[in-house]
């Protein structure tokens, strides 16, 4: 199935057919997490999402243009006071529907309704280890043990569950505890210590996120905990292969989520093979990336989809960044762009901070093992 999504993927992403939507149903949430970039603390209302006829009307139009991806999320997507229904109908259409939760609303009841309305995947936030995190970080004083149930009921009823993790202050020492409750469950956790500023309401800093150094050393810990230590030896040989090639010119500079046209334009689906639809009625290349925005009021989804098309072509990286050599490495995109500086034309700092320390670390952890040699590599850091 990943290979036969992957081909239409490159497929849509040539003709510019959106196959992959996310319905952003309500920006209101039960937990009121530091760190979000949708809801924000005290904005919970009935404002925050649009009536049942908007989504369907949406995702009969979307149909038609050729989408069969459904991200279904949040806000909690089970705050929206359809979401059960809307869900329902999707299905019926055929869509093909992955749920985002963060998994402490998912009761007894709404497992039973699961089972009888299946999403092909479950996407659970996982923002800690214990209760005591979980109040801390998110303000639900019993979250990871309503979490932990949810995760095993549903897997215990085989649904297909994914588990997203977030890294912050809070949070940091639960790393290695909250990979070991995925492992235990026979699951991976998909973890990033990369935190983005809520730039769709006009804020383009955050404090509650760890520094370029601890974000560096936090992601190569998660991806020692998921692949294991010989697994990051490989993989920080071939980054440095990698850097080593694209500034030799042996490969084109360009990676990551560049396109390798001199243009350095996002290489990813928003605005090409993907589109995002907004609690309020927008249409966006992807719901982090809130610098490019149409209104569906007085358009249809076609008018939308197409001018959204044009805008997305259209944006580029800051001229630094497709001259800068570790390019190759960066998986910065114009959301990450967008939201740390207010422009597609700044340079954001703080990404390219993280990843040259993480470039840096892995230099370290190949010469500590014996990999590299300190007299044969040189870093200017």
């Amino acid at each position: 199935m990943n290979k036969v999504l992957e081909r239409l993927n490159m497929e849509a992403a040539q003709k510019q057919i959106p196959l992959n939507a996310t319905f952003e149903l309500t920006s209101n949430c039960n937990m009121n997490c530091r760190m979000c970039y949708i809801h924000r603390q005290g904005m919970n209302s009935p404002d925050n999402y649009k009536p049942l006829d908007f989504w369907l009307s949406v995702a009969e139009q979307a149909k038609k243009e050729g989408t069969l991806v459904v991200v279904v999320t949040g806000g909690e997507t089970f705050l929206y006071p359809h979401a059960e229904e809307l869900i329902e109908k999707l299905l019926g259409m055929g869509f093909v529907i992955s749920l985002n939760t963060n998994g402490t609303l998912l009761d007894d009841r709404r497992i039973v309704w699961l089972n009888e309305n299946r999403p092909a995947k479950i996407n659970i936030s996982l923002y800690g280890a214990s209760d005591k995190t979980y109040e801390t970080l998110c303000g639900c004083k019993d979250g990871f043990t309503r979490v932990s149930r949810a995760v095993d009921s549903l897997l215990a009823n085989g649904h297909n569950v994914y588990l997203n993790g977030t890294c912050v202050p809070e949070n940091v020492d639960d790393i290695p505890e909250m990979y070991n409750f995925a492992k235990a469950r026979g699951l991976d956790l998909h973890n990033t210590s990369y935190i983005f500023p809520a730039g769709r309401y006009g804020i383009h800093s955050i404090s509650d996120r760890l520094s370029p150094v601890e974000a560096a050393r936090a992601d190569l810990l998660m991806e020692r905990l998921q692949i294991g230590e010989k697994g990051l030896i490989q993989r920080s040989i071939k980054q440095l292969e990698l850097f080593d090639n694209a500034n030799s010119g042996r490969i084109n500079a360009c990676g990551g989520f560049h396109s390798g046209d001199g243009c350095s334009r996002s290489n990813c689906g928003g605005g090409r093979n993907s589109m995002a639809i907004t609690y309020d009625g927008r249409m966006l290349p992807c719901v982090t990336n809130s610098g490019i925005s149409v209104s569906l009021k007085n358009k249809t989804l076609h008018e939308a989809w197409e001018e959204l098309k044009l805008k997305a072509a259209e944006t580029c990286y800051p001229e630094e960044c497709i001259k800068c050599e570790y390019q190759v490495l960066c998986n910065a995109c114009p959301a990450t762009v967008f939201n740390e500086t207010g422009s597609y034309d700044k340079v954001s700092e703080y990404t390219c901070a993280v990843i040259k320390e993480k470039f840096h670390e892995r230099l370290n952890i190949l010469l500590e093992k014996g990999v590299l040699k300190a007299d044969v590599r040189q870093t200017d850091m």
